[in-house]
């Protein structure tokens, strides 16, 4: 089960995620974790416009009225080449920036545990509320919008702001005050160490029948190993069928969707990434084990990218009956690379097809049950979880009597 993770693919999704996990789950995206990076340089060009940026450098450093702060004026360059792309997923990284994403990666951080995303407005909102955490022990819940942190109005700034603003040293507080229900609410919320558990897994009687539930709510660098696990635990009970809860799940890093996928699929394409120089690369399963049950899987508006490969693969083989509503549409590449000094960048190079060559960029997933759900927040495994119900229902249907 353990496959090479040289060039890890990240998936972060909804509106860029800078960090993962608070994800940054701003991102919604994929990305291509390189250790190195070779590029052919025009060196000409690159001893001219450096030669420009250090001319206009020097330039407001002796001749501005007031002093600068030239680390400032560099990294507002860097940065500045990327928003020209005008591609919200291409990013420059500052050192704190990337440290955090890298940290995010693995799983492991400090802050209050959970998953931010953001709306069209830029503002940031709870996706999930990781367990045993400082944010679930505050009471913070799902769909909190996120105004005020300590005493700063955050709205429209978008959630890697935020998530930067929000991490910080163990033991120490942050002050929130969060948006629910149209009222404005004040929470204290203490940062600790946090190690997101990404998959959970329990067992449900269905007229007799056992199911088997497992939830992932993000793909980390071990989230395949623990689902292997969980799975492992579930086959032991002798489940008759499997529902795989993919809802609100913004995605994380390709190969760990590729190594589920790798559980699940027999043999054949999982993925296929397509760049603009022929660099296109295939994912297929190698495995020899596969899971011979009915298989569910449950997606909503907010499960993105690696989620959605995972989903667009069992959809393509008909190994998974997918319910729930249009997934969010996340079928771009982008690589993440470091730089020399503990910076880095994203930046867009590649899309990415199903088995079937379908492109969900912009488009989804359709699922093959559609079910709308008013508030999974509330009903989330309850009887008025209609979602879950007719994934109980379908599954409980096509096992054998």
């Amino acid at each position: 089960m353990n496959r090479t993770k040289k060039n890890v693919l990240i998936i972060i999704l909804v509106i860029i995620l800078t960090n993962l996990l608070t994800f940054f789950l701003t991102s919604f995206g994929i990305f291509h974790l390189k250790d190195y990076y070779v590029f052919k340089a025009n060196t000409s060009k690159i001893a001219k416009s450096t030669q420009k940026f250090a001319q206009l450098e020097n330039s407001i450093e002796e001749n501005y009225y007031k002093k600068v702060d030239t680390d400032k004026l560099s990294e507002s360059a860097y940065k500045g080449m990327f928003k020209a792309i005008k591609d919200k997923y291409s990013i420059y990284y500052t050192k704190k920036e990337y440290k955090a994403l890298t940290q995010e990666i693995s799983g492991s951080y400090y802050g209050i545990g959970v998953i931010l995303s953001e709306d069209d407005n830029k503002n940031a909102y709870i996706v999930s509320v990781m367990k045993n955490t400082p944010a679930e022990e505050a009471g913070l819940k799902a769909g909190d919008v996120i105004k005020k942190v300590d005493g700063t109005n955050y709205l429209g700034k978008g959630s890697s702001a935020v998530a930067n603003k929000v991490r910080g040293k163990a033991g120490s507080s942050v002050q929130l005050v969060i948006q629910r229900d149209g009222k404005d609410i004040n929470v204290k919320v203490e940062r600790a160490a946090v190690k997101n558990s990404s998959v959970t897994s329990r067992t449900f009687n269905q007229n007799g029948k056992k199911i088997g539930y497992i939830y992932i709510s993000e793909f980390a660098e071990n989230t395949d190993e623990d689902f292997e696990t969980q799975l492992t635990s579930l086959q032991k009970k002798n489940i008759q069928g499997l529902i795989i809860d993919l809802r609100e799940d913004g995605g994380g890093i390709v190969d760990t969707a590729v190594n589920i996928g790798d559980q699940l699929i027999y043999k054949g394409k999982i993925v296929t990434t397509k760049g603009r120089n022929g660099n296109d690369e295939t994912y297929r399963a190698t495995s020899k084990a596969q899971v011979k049950l009915p298989m569910v899987i449950l997606v909503d508006q907010n499960t993105a990218s690696a989620s959605e490969i995972l989903t667009g693969a069992l959809q393509d083989y008909n190994k998974a009956t997918v319910i729930g509503t249009q997934t969010f549409g996340k079928g771009i590449v982008q690589s993440v690379i470091p730089m020399h000094d503990g910076t880095g960048y994203q930046i867009t190079t590649a899309q990415y097809y199903t088995p079937k060559g379908r492109n969900i960029n912009k488009k989804g997933i359709t699922p093959d049950i559609v079910v709308n759900e008013n508030d999974l927040t509330e009903n989330y495994l309850t009887d008025n979880d209609q979602q879950f119900q007719k994934a109980l229902e379908i599954i409980s249907s096509k096992i054998l009597k």
